[in-house]
């Protein structure tokens, strides 16, 4: 037994010196003092802290009940024993009334020392049971304060309510609640109590919230947490004592941190271990619907962004549709114009014409890119074309402070490859490196080589920059769609998701380096491919003889495109009759098909469709050659033509030569 803490209240000398060598020679260690007086014995009350009282039943202006009642007046729970020479039946059930646990007669000492073991025993297990109960009601309260006090909370105002809730229920002096970062090295604060911190986002190599992420708890003094960088502001706000819980996700990883902070040592570390518990299933909980609601929201900003993406892309599709419709006139117009000039200064102007409709029909098959998924359409060419066509671009509209280099190869090797997508591709990363270098100016260069260091030859092109560069933790993510670090409103983040996705069908490959402050590089490779591959356009395309006095019908409602076919169709020999509806030209045909050697319809109209017309003409005669021609490109449409046995598939713009060509092949074929 250790050592019991005895309050005498005695005023005879020899008769404490008897209770005293009674209890030594039983073997009792103890430790006394002797009050003889009311207002001593308070104050041994106020300042000691004692295991048993003592006490004389009678004493010169002051008694044992007497000194009951000071005793029960403050709620402190002592055994009180009576020890007194002469204490009557009356007395003693008296002073049992009054709150003694039992008295001893000092004539008969035997009972002295079982009765302050016994009481001292008891005494243990009241305190126990009323620590149980206070424990018992400190967590019920918890739980209350968890259901009641932050029910009608969330986000910000449910963890303000939660670490204030904490923080009163263990009566500590403070409490927070952080959120770890995605990657996880730093942490975000959420809510706070009882301090101030002067910063709310802090990285957390070498502080507490690491030793927390890789331990799960913590509960340290103030010297052992004086070595952490974050401890320096803790122990300035007088923290003498830290414990803290790590919050996890549903799939276990490190999600956030609840700490809990006193300015004393930790008095019950496993009620504020329970507490913790406590509060950090439902700070986890909370974590975890925030998540949630932030993944809902990005799904939704992504539909959201999909479904305009999806309305633009109709929109592109149709403005596409029209401009094919509108350049087939002019280009159409420009080609017989070609035809009748020999040259001079008008056939220049021409040419000129017959480049910018060129470029015109790609500008508008890449509007089509927008608005459906499009084969690629691989065919040789010279990157070196491409990027001098971006850096003429560039050049107009660059900032002063930033320099275009270009390093290129002109006897460099081929590719297979779709013009209007890679032009996209050069145009895209150029762009992005000229608006990392908006601020403070730099270089943008260039370099297109050939590589034959390994087993195949490829064709290597590196767009590097001299901006800001990409942080680490976006490296990874630049290739994903709808991945952005632009302010809301200045981009989609389609930009290199669509980059990517060009590369890959090009079977090439792509690499980003970049480092921070000091610029940001793409290396493009697409294989080469060998010298003397014949390419196959219209340019090869064998001439054949015309057939005179052969009848077209011409079906399409757009009359400057049906007009300037019919002109060509005139020059070269043939007889031609417009048609702008198609259940018209139906009519006419069924009446008479033997005069009719070609039809020449679009796709889209009005009342009837290209393939439904087909489909009628081919029932009156299936052997009359039918072509299609339509403003949407489309592989699908040439497809289902081609299965229909449908002659050819012209999408518009097209070259008046190439439809010589497919009509003279489809007669002759006939």
């Amino acid at each position: 037994m250790s050592t019991v803490r005895i309050l005498m209240v005695e005023d005879n000398e020899d008769d404490a010196f008897l209770v005293q060598r009674h209890l030594k020679h039983e073997g009792l260690q103890f430790q006394v003092v002797r009050v003889d007086s009311a207002d001593a014995f308070r104050k041994q009350l106020d300042e000691g802290q004692w295991d048993i009282i003592l006490s004389d039943y009678s004493l010169p202006g002051f008694s044992g009940i007497r000194a009951l009642e000071i005793l029960h007046s403050i709620h402190t729970d002592i055994p009180f024993i009576l020890v007194s020479g002469a204490v009557g039946e009356q007395m003693a059930v008296e002073a049992m009334r009054a709150g003694a646990q039992d008295y001893i007669l000092k004539d008969n000492l035997a009972r002295l020392v079982p009765v302050i073991e016994r009481e001292l025993l008891e005494s243990r297990d009241r305190r126990s049971f009323r620590a149980a109960e206070q424990r018992k009601r400190t967590l019920e309260h918890a739980f209350q304060q968890v259901l009641w006090g932050t029910v009608a909370a969330v986000g910000e105002d449910f963890f303000h309510s939660l670490v204030q809730s904490l923080a009163r229920s263990l009566g500590f002096r403070a409490a927070l609640v952080a959120e770890y970062s995605p990657d996880g090295k730093s942490v975000h604060l959420l809510a706070i109590h009882g301090l101030e911190l002067s910063s709310r986002d802090y990285p957390i190599e070498g502080t507490l919230a690491k030793l927390l992420r890789d331990d799960g708890k913590v509960s340290i003094s103030r010297t052992e947490f004086e070595p952490f960088l974050d401890a320096k502001p803790l122990m300035e706000s007088g923290v003498e004592s830290i414990m803290g819980v790590r919050l996890d996700s549903r799939t276990g990883d490190p999600q956030g941190l609840l700490l809990v902070m006193d300015d004393k040592p930790l008095s019950d570390p496993g009620l504020a271990d329970d507490l913790l518990n406590i509060f950090a299933a439902r700070a986890g909980s909370e974590l975890d619907r925030l998540d949630a609601e932030k993944n809902r929201r990005n799904m939704e900003l992504q539909l959201n962004q999909s479904q305009k993406l999806e309305a633009v892309g109709t929109l592109a599709g149709g403005i596409a549709h029209d401009i094919n419709n509108i350049l087939t006139s002019i280009w159409g117009h420009a080609q017989l114009l070609e035809l009748t000039i020999a040259e001079g200064t008008s056939r220049e102007s021409v040419d000129g014409i017959l480049k910018g409709c060129r470029r015109a029909r790609d500008l508008a098959r890449r509007i089509l890119l927008f608005g459906r998924k499009q084969d690629v359409n691989l065919l040789p060419l010279q990157l070196i074309d491409i990027v001098q066509e971006v850096n003429g671009l560039l050049k107009a509209t660059i900032p002063p402070a930033i320099h275009i280099e270009t390093i290129v190869d002109p006897a460099m090797s081929s590719i297979l490859g779709d013009a209007g997508q890679l032009h996209q591709v050069v145009l895209n990363l150029c762009t992005n490196a000229i608006h990392s270098m908006s601020q403070r100016g730099g270089t943008l260069k260039i370099v297109l080589q050939d590589d034959r260091n390994g087993s195949e030859p490829v064709v290597r092109l590196v767009v590097s920059d001299t901006g800001e560069g990409i942080p680490p933790q976006n490296l990874s993510r630049i290739f994903e769609p709808f991945f952005t670090t632009k302010p809301t409103g200045q981009g989609t983040g389609l930009g290199l998701s669509v980059v990517h996705g060009i590369v890959v069908n090009h079977q090439g490959s792509i690499q980003v380096r970049s480092i921070l402050g000091e610029g940001t590089s793409f290396e493009l490779r697409f294989p080469a491919i060998q010298t003397g591959f014949v390419l196959n356009d219209s340019s090869s395309i064998e001439p054949l003889s015309p057939l005179e006095g052969k009848k077209i019908m011409i079906v399409d409602d757009e009359e400057t495109v049906s007009e300037v076919v019919r002109q060509f169709l005139t020059i070269i020999g043939f007889e031609s009759e417009i048609f702008a509806n198609p259940k018209q030209a139906l009519e006419v045909f069924r009446q008479n098909p033997t005069s009719w050697d070609a039809i020449i319809s679009d796709l889209t109209m009005p009342d009837m469709t290209g393939m439904e017309l087909a489909c009628e003409i081919h029932r009156i005669d299936p052997r009359v050659p039918f072509l299609l021609t339509s403003g949407f490109e489309s592989e699908d449409a040439n497809s289902e033509a081609m299965s229909r046995e449908i002659s050819a598939f012209l999408p518009k713009p097209f070259q008046l030569d190439e439809l010589e060509h497919s009509l003279l092949k489809a007669i002759l074929k006939r």
